[in-house]
């Protein structure tokens, strides 16, 4: 039992600081991003990872040549209909982390693991938004504990 406790809270910070994150951002963030002619580029692949988080459609996959380098060409039209939700912030914070699978970690493995996907560089980008680029990184990070302490807990109960 202390075993699983232990491995719950070392996810327990990286919830705490994805909550902050999402606090942070608010409606006006949100209708200043919306109104960008031209978003960084930075924040479209963001927000491709809450996509993939709430399970949303994706453009077909694509790489674009963005400053020296090949990139996922983001689907921010989808982005753009999610976040018209009235719902859109309250969807993030009731959002259900335990129905995340490996299969959506993989998809979101190329967004996670870009140089410039990090909430320094959203920052700069885009302000309270960047709240967003911890919230996808502690999802992922929560999946990874669980997938370790959910069968610790299960033996615990089996005991």
């Amino acid at each position: 039992k202390r075993l699983v406790e232990e491995d719950l809270a070392a996810a327990k910070p990286a919830l705490d600081e994805a909550e902050s994150a999402l606090n942070a951002i608010t409606q006006k963030d949100i209708i200043m991003l919306k109104s960008l002619k031209k978003p960084p580029d930075v924040i479209k692949r963001l927000f491709d990872g809450v996509l993939i988080l709430q399970m949303e459609p994706l453009i077909d996959l694509a790489l674009v040549h963005v400053k020296e380098r090949h990139v996922i060409d983001p689907s921010w039209k989808f982005a753009l209909l999610m976040m018209s939700r009235s719902t859109f912030l309250s969807d993030l914070q009731t959002f259900e982390k335990d129905l995340i699978n490996d299969e959506t970690i993989e998809l979101l493995y190329p967004y996670t693991s870009a140089d410039d996907l990090t909430y320094a560089d959203a920052k700069k980008a885009s302000g309270n938004v960047a709240g967003l680029c911890t919230w996808v990184h502690s999802m992922v990070l929560y999946t990874e504990i669980s997938k370790v302490v959910k069968p610790k807990i299960a033996a615990n109960i089996a005991a």
